[in-house]
């Protein structure tokens, strides 16, 4: 593996946008990348991410300060962008941070319809943080399928949206996740398609609409629901 903080400035204030870009360059054919604990500024759309990449932090997401890994992206942008057929890439240990959250994404899919499903992303121990959307699964098409997106041991606290999705035929697992829901905010929301979601052991809290929100053309869903509450939003579920 390698380590970002080779090249990165870790000030919080200078772009280290291109150190992740050097460290998946050092890494094409998978690894993992280490993000010591500091301040890293992110207002580059990072695009080329290997296969079998795992970008990892330390610290708990919990978390403040100089003693774990908070990436802060800046307003309108997206911190790391993952398309067509992408393969295990794994997010660990990490604090997304927005500037404020005018169209500021930490992790944006989008693809149009490939032959081959994209599969194998996950997220563990991540924050995410002031930001208009956590995650955004946007498929061009509508039919794009991303498998096995897993979150286990993350947190959306003032998130305007905190997992959209709008594609069919998608497998997406929530386990141990908390939703501090701003007004008006939705915990996962599927628009047009979501396949299966499954949500175990998950929390909603703050002043939120809704910790899970289903769209009426959301169509070929299977929801899971396990040990799961909401004590906040105005809905646990809205469809």
């Amino acid at each position: 593996g390698v380590d970002v903080g080779w090249w990165a400035f870790n000030d919080g204030a200078t772009n280290d946008s291109a150190a992740f870009a050097q460290a998946f360059t050092s890494l094409a054919s998978g690894g993992k990348v280490t993000v010591p604990a500091g301040s890293f500024q992110l207002s580059t759309n990072l695009t080329d991410i290997p296969d079998g990449i795992t970008i990892e932090g330390q610290g708990h997401s919990y978390d403040t300060g100089d003693s774990v890994t908070t990436l802060h992206i800046r307003t309108a942008h997206t911190a790391f962008t993952i398309g067509a057929a992408q393969r295990n890439v794994t997010f660990r240990n990490l604090r997304f941070e927005g500037e404020d959250k005018t169209n500021t994404i930490a992790v944006l899919l989008q693809a149009d319809a490939v032959d081959g499903a994209s599969f194998g992303l996950r997220f563990d121990n991540v924050m995410f943080n002031t930001l208009a959307m956590g995650v955004d699964y946007h498929s061009l098409s509508g039919a794009w399928q991303y498998e096995q997106i897993d979150f286990n041991y993350c947190h959306f606290g003032d998130c305007d949206i905190g997992f959209r999705v709008n594609s069919i035929n998608s497998s997406i697992a929530f386990n141990n996740v908390g939703f501090d829901l701003p007004a008006s905010g939705i915990g996962i929301q599927a628009t047009t398609g979501i396949g299966q979601l499954w949500m175990a052991n998950c929390r909603g809290g703050g002043t939120g609409t809704a910790l899970l929100d289903i769209g009426v053309a959301a169509i070929h869903t299977t929801v899971t629901i396990i040990s799961s509450e909401s004590e906040g939003p105005t809905y646990f579920l809205r469809s």
